[in-house]
Order: structure tokens, then sequence, then C-alpha cells
């Protein structure tokens, strides 16, 4: 009995250390009901001390076996899984401002999207979808490039060792705004990243039409054939791309030499193809 009674006295004297850190009962509980993720570990704390969290340290109370180095575990426990759920609270707040975000972007409420956007990001900065987002309403709908880059960049960062498919989305969609701004020698460097990322027939040509731009022919007749390589309709876009209008006679002589046979059937079908559309 006088064990048990020490036993006791001892994880009263450990819930106010506990208590002395300012992890009040009302306060853990309000942050775990504030919490949207129903997995996430709840802190319940009893008159008698710890009963979930620090279960091994009511455990061994029972058993009177309680030692000094279990009750600084379990306050170890304790204390992260409080620091696990504050953090958690603030991906949910993100997510909340997230999904308003998404609900302005369908209403057209473009300038509210992105201030909900920022919202999030303030809140949890690791979500590539957020900056991802960002990039696209100030590519497609506010047209503000220079800032479109920056966010897809930002993305592709956030992206990285994360999900393959949105780096190379990220890089791409980079490069195109860098493109848009005739910074060619970024739309570039950014295309190969994205190359890096997921080689593609799409990213090939971007980079070929900086280098026609730049008047860098090899270099654009080099990245138009590999483009060609993964995808052969790209034989009809390269002779339809006003990009590569300086160049069209080395660009077809280049590509000629490389399989006649498939670039005549790609004039003839762009012949057939602008015959429809006079016809309409």
């Amino acid at each position: 009995v006088s064990e048990l009674k020490k036993s006791t006295s001892e994880i009263v004297a450990s819930k106010e250390a506990i208590q002395s850190l300012g992890l009040k009962i009302d306060s853990s509980q309000q942050q775990v009901s504030s919490s949207i993720d129903e997995q996430t570990m709840k802190i319940c704390w009893s008159l008698h001390g710890v009963e979930s969290e620090v279960a091994a340290l009511r455990d061994v109370v029972e058993l009177g076996l309680y030692r000094i180095d279990e009750s600084l575990r379990a306050l170890e426990t304790a204390l992260t899984e409080l620091i696990s759920i504050k953090k958690n609270e603030e991906l949910t707040r993100a997510l909340e401002y997230f999904r308003s975000a998404v609900d302005c972007y369908e209403r057209d409420l473009f300038p509210e999207c992105l201030e909900y956007l920022d919202k999030a990001i303030d809140k949890y900065k690791l979500d590539h979808r957020f900056y991802f987002i960002r990039g696209h309403v100030l590519l497609t709908k506010i047209h503000e490039y220079k800032k479109a880059e920056a966010a897809f960049l930002l993305s592709s960062r956030y992206s990285r060792k994360v999900d393959d498919t949105a780096l190379y989305l990220a890089y791409y969609h980079a490069a195109f705004c860098s493109y848009l701004t005739r910074d060619f020698a970024g739309a570039i460097s950014n295309a190969d990243d994205a190359i890096q990322a997921n080689e593609s027939a799409e990213a090939h040509f971007l980079k070929a039409k900086n280098y026609a731009l730049l008047d860098e022919e090899e270099e654009a007749i080099r990245e138009v054939l590999k483009a060609i390589q993964i995808d052969k309709t790209y034989c009809i876009r390269v002779l339809d791309d006003g990009d590569f209008s300086s160049m069209e006679e080395s660009l077809l002589s280049s590509l000629r030499s490389k399989n006649l046979d498939l670039v005549e059937r790609c004039e003839l079908q762009r012949t057939d193809f602008i015959s429809q559309l006079d016809g309409l």
C-alpha cells in the first residue's frame, strides 16, 4: 500500500510538471476537436493522470512498478503528440483556405482566389499544389507571367521527391511563362529541368521553339527531331509553327534527310487539313 501511495504521489507530481508547461486539459481538448483529421491521436487528461498517451505510465502505477525514466518517456510522448496535433491543425486550416480558393476559381473570382491561396501558403508552405494553382491563375487568368513563373518554380521545389508528375508540370509551365516573357534562355533551362523529370515531346518542342527564336538552328532542329521521335504528330505541328518560319527550309531539309516518307506524309496531312479548313 505504501508503495502504491508513493507511486500515486509521484504520478500526481508528474501531472503537475506537465501542467506547469502550459499543457492544460481544456486547451488540449480544444486542439483535438478543431482537427478534421479523425485519425490524429487524441490526448485526454483525467483527474487521476494521463489516460491514453501515457497509458504505459498508468499501467506501471497499477502494478506498483513506477520508475522515473518511464515517467520521462511518457511525458516526452505526450509533448510530441501535442506538437503533432498543432502541425496538423495548421495543415487543416491551410486546406480550408485552399478549398475556398477553389470555390473562388470556379466562380471566376480570381483575385479572391489568389488571396485564399496566399493564406493557405502562409499556414502551410510545403504543399506544392498551392503554388501550382497560384501559378495557373496568374498565367491563364491574370496574365502576370513573371509572377506565374515564380509560383511554378516554388511548386517544383516542394514537389521534388514527392510527386514526379507535379515536378514535371511545374517546370514545363515555368518554361512556358519564360517563353511568353521572351526569356528564351530561362525557358530552355526550365524545359531542361522538365525533361529531367519526365522526357516528353512537348518539352522538347517548347525547347526547340526557344532555340529557334534565338536563331540557334542546329539546336532547334535537334530538339524538334527528339520531339518527333517521341510523338510523330509534332512533324505536322512544326510545319505550321511561326516560331520556325525563319528556318523553315533548313528545318524541312533536315527532316527529309532523317525520314523522307514521314515528312511527305506530314505535308500531305497538313495540306489536306488546310483545305478542309478553307472549305468551312
